[in-house]
């Protein structure tokens, strides 16, 4: 077989390099709010990249700055 024939297969795992960020209170001084903030708002939303396990939050750190910057500017804050 020469190497115009070969394939790459695909990884069998997931990029495990990526940074995860563990407790409401460790995500928070992430990005600036508290752990309350985090646990009542951030974590509750429909697409929040925010997962829990058992009792703790954790996040993977690309995930929830994507998820971030692509959400602020496009939705509007809600008025009382």
């Amino acid at each position: 077989m020469n190497d115009r024939q070969r394939v790459k297969a695909p990884p069998l795992a997931p990029d495990l390099d990526q940074k995860i960020i563990w407790t409401a209170k460790a995500i928070g001084a992430r990005i600036g709010v508290g752990a309350d903030f985090v646990r009542d708002t951030i974590a509750r939303e429909p697409d929040s990249p925010i997962k829990a396990l058992g009792s703790r939050l954790y996040v993977f750190e690309d995930a929830l700055i994507d998820w971030l910057r692509h959400r602020a500017p496009n939705k509007p804050t809600k008025t009382p």
